[in-house]
């Protein structure tokens, strides 16, 4: 994914706004009016966020500090408690201009801090930042699960080719250990006659997926 790519190439990102004040709401709806794939969805009450951020899955949260029925510090710390909602960027919106409240901010795992309301081109800005940053992150994780199935299947394919230990005149102990998940090596072996073994080793050493 191209970081720089335009937001009109991109399928639309979800801003949601916690904050207890309809008119900010209203107000940075009104920034975003000239990026239409740039949807804001609000939350007013405090105690329902969580819920909100599980339900919309947001590429972003705009988080006010001050809010009658909840901490908004406590709601960032809260949001990174989440396995679910952790990773989504998270910026402060608030009135406060306190660096000490700004740290504090940051400790618990807010990704960026602006003082409300901000100017409409750095807002954008940062959203779409922050959005696109974290998109190509999931993009990279998905590409990282799908290969470590790969390898996956194919060390449980290799495992299946080697031979079970056998007991009699012969018998067999071996350990398989591949010194990354997926090795290339393999081994077997098998009776000729009543009296002659095949025993054979492919790719004894220093490949793994390779």
């Amino acid at each position: 994914m191209n970081i720089a790519a335009g937001v009109a190439d991109e399928t639309p990102m979800r801003v949601l706004i916690v904050d207890d004040q309809p008119i900010i709401a209203e107000a940075v709806r009104r920034m975003l009016l000239p990026h239409p794939n740039i949807q804001l969805i609000a939350c007013i009450k405090g105690s329902e966020a969580l819920a909100k951020v599980a339900e919309v899955n947001p590429d972003v949260i705009l988080q006010d500090l001050v809010m009658p029925d909840a901490d908004g510090l406590e709601l960032v710390s809260a949001y990174r408690r989440d396995p679910a909602l952790a990773r989504i960027p998270l910026i402060v919106l608030s009135v406060k201009e306190e660096p000490s409240i700004k740290a504090d901010a940051f400790a618990r795992g807010a990704n960026d801090y602006l003082v409300k309301l901000p100017n409409p081109v750095e807002l954008i800005a940062r959203i779409q930042y922050h959005a696109r940053a974290s998109r190509a992150q999931k993009e990279r994780d998905e590409a990282f699960n799908a290969l470590r199935a790969e390898l996956d299947s194919a060390a449980h394919y290799v495992q299946s080719l080697i031979p079970e230990p056998i007991e009699g005149r012969v018998r067999t102990r071996w350990a398989f250990v591949p010194s990354a998940s997926l090795g290339g090596d393999s081994f077997g072996y098998h009776w000729l006659d009543e009296n002659r073994m095949a025993i054979y080793l492919l790719d004894v050493c220093g490949h793994g997926v390779g």
